[in-house]
């Protein structure tokens, strides 16, 4: 994960490496507003499960590919962890998707 663009910006932190074995490296208590875009299946789901406990109810989580053609692993990999988490996801005409945290 990479928050270069922002390290001018308190609350943020540039954090380098593979994505699930630096998750714990992110010195990240709480989400509000997270934008994944990783291209990666197991990647995504693994960013997706770790701050899913920490994004603030009614957080948002933007999934770049999610219905996007040829990203259909990525699709049913997603929907297969919102059933888990007993969310939906709003499929996007860009072929994103958006994971809405309800309270519990």
């Amino acid at each position: 994960m990479w928050f270069i663009a922002y390290t001018h910006v308190s609350k943020t932190a540039t954090t380098s490496g593979r994505i699930p074995q630096t998750l714990h490296n992110a010195p990240i208590d709480s989400v509000s507003f997270m934008h994944i875009d990783l291209n990666h299946d197991e990647a995504e789901i693994a960013g997706i499960k770790f701050f899913w406990p920490k994004l603030s109810e009614g957080g948002l989580i933007l999934l770049d590919d999610y219905a996007f053609i040829g990203h259909e692993k990525q699709y049913a990999a997603i929907n297969s962890l919102a059933d888990e988490l007993g969310v939906k996801v709003l499929s996007t005409p860009t072929g994103q998707g958006l994971m809405i945290k309800q309270k519990s």
